[in-house]
């Protein structure tokens, strides 16, 4: 469990990073991996990352593409 949790802070850490980093360079289309939540975790879980991208991007194309 403390590696999944290690993993999973990691993993957010780098998420933040690329969200300001994009911003920092203003960049006009952003490519982004997304993974369909399935059963509970759709209604539990948190918001999308690609959500909080797209405010965070203001002006910028994000494109998400969806892993089957």
């Amino acid at each position: 469990m403390p590696e999944t949790i290690d993993w999973l802070s990691q993993l957010l850490q780098i998420i933040t990073v690329t969200g300001e980093s994009v911003a920092l360079f203003e960049s006009d289309a952003v490519v982004i991996g997304h993974r369909p939540r399935k059963g509970l975790a759709r209604w539990l879980g948190e918001r999308p990352v690609h959500n909080d991208l797209a405010e965070q991007l203001k002006g910028s194309t994000l494109i998400t593409v969806t892993a089957a």
